[in-house]
């Protein structure tokens, strides 16, 4: 069998990308070939997994005629409409990850792993933070031990990091003069003291300065899903209404420590009030066992074996 996985990444964020990285990945432990449709060139996917790199929103005939050589697609994007999808859906066995706009839309599988998420809006429907698809580093994960006191704290706010919020974070805390050793992931440069600032890096570079870190300041979105998996407590800043669902739900597990919006004039002073919170050792302690409790990592594997019971019974 193959599979074509259509997605896209940018001004969108990473998020998108890096999930279905994931789902790829549990299909190679199946012996499944799949290939992507991107919106543009992705140095991290292999050119062997290329079925195209072009702005298939807008060239639907290309994408329609592509997707008849496959057996089923995963499709990952907010952005696309909905007509555009009932035409995708009406030429393939499609799997849909519809974890934000929730269209009723039968006829296809939907998926969502959100926590909390609402069940039976669709027929065909796999729900449940059970199947979050992470990327294979995370497929194995020790518990976190978790210190007396933090010294190395991760900023991360996406690949892209449009917004330069990391810039922001460590200014505000080389301001305080906390006396932190900080690692940063952005594509922006920081010359601050006891800073470090990589650019973004392989999935297995992520796992171990996640697993590494003390605390996380991050925003919403699928890196919520790898700190849990790995047991660092985090520090949340919302930064669009994307993310906003997600980081209630964490919020509603006990996993995460919420700061607030981003466009809130109090954000700072949330910010430097979590930090004084997340010092206690038992309060990172709490949060670490509530977020390896709900995700293990396992779940792309669980999701991929869903898709081809689907599939299979439909042949």
């Amino acid at each position: 069998m193959r599979c074509l996985i259509i997605t896209s990444f940018g001004k969108e964020g990473y998020g998108h990308i890096t999930r279905c990285i994931a789902i790829s990945q549990a299909l190679d432990k199946f012996k499944i070939k799949s290939f992507f449709l991107l919106n543009k060139k992705n140095k991290y996917i292999s050119l062997n997994k290329i079925a195209g790199t072009y702005n298939w929103y807008s060239s639907q005939k290309k994408t329609l005629k592509l997707i008849k050589n496959f057996d089923f697609v995963i499709l990952d994007s907010i952005k696309i409409n909905k007509k555009y999808l009932i035409k995708i859906k009406n030429s393939c066995k499609l799997f849909y990850i519809n974890d934000y706009h929730r269209w009723k839309l039968n006829d296809c599988t939907h998926i969502d792993w959100t926590l909390f998420a609402k069940k039976k809006i669709n027929n065909t429907e796999i729900i449940n933070p059970k199947f979050a698809a992470l990327r294979k580093p995370f497929w194995t994960s020790k518990k976190k031990v978790i210190k007396n006191k933090i010294k190395n704290i991760l900023i991360f706010f996406g690949g892209s990091d449009i917004k330069k919020f990391s810039i922001k974070i460590t200014r505000l805390l080389n301001k305080e003069n906390l006396k932190f050793r900080i690692n940063v992931i952005s594509p922006h440069k920081i010359n601050l003291k006891n800073v470090t600032c990589h650019k973004f890096l392989n999935e297995k570079r992520i796992k171990n300065f996640l697993t590494k870190a003390d605390i996380v300041i991050t925003s919403g979105g699928q890196t919520l899903y790898e700190m849990a998996c790995v047991g660092v407590p985090g520090i949340v800043i919302s930064e669009t209404i994307y993310d906003l669902e997600d980081t209630m739900a964490w919020i509603k597990k006990g996993s995460i420590i919420y700061a607030g919006k981003w466009k809130s004039k109090n954000v700072e002073k949330k910010i430097l009030e979590s930090i004084n919170k997340i010092q206690l050792k038992q309060i990172r302690k709490n949060l670490s066992i509530k977020g390896q409790k709900t995700i293990d990592g396992k779940g792309g594997i669980r999701l991929v074996k869903k898709i081809l019971q689907n599939v299979k019974r439909n042949f």
